[in-house]
């Protein structure tokens, strides 16, 4: 059996890096789970750099407490 392996210089990871951003941009749906960002970064590592950028751009945070929230960030600073 064999088994095709993707060259890692396939058309689409020679693209400028700022061609890439922008396509990230375009799939990107804005959400919590970046599930379109997300499942393109994972195709390579090149992708995936590109990819970084756009899927750790926004957090959410969930409080389930403010008062102890308040407190640790008190503490913090």
């Amino acid at each position: 059996m064999e088994f095709l392996i993707a060259s890692p210089n396939s058309p689409l990871e020679r693209l400028p890096v700022l061609v890439l951003d922008r396509i990230c941009e375009y799939i990107d749906d804005e959400s919590a789970s970046r599930q379109n960002v997300r499942a393109f970064s994972r195709t390579s590592r090149s992708l995936h750099t590109a990819a970084d950028v756009r899927c750790y751009s926004q957090i959410e945070l969930l409080i389930h407490d403010p008062d102890k929230l308040e407190g640790t960030l008190k503490r913090w600073n």
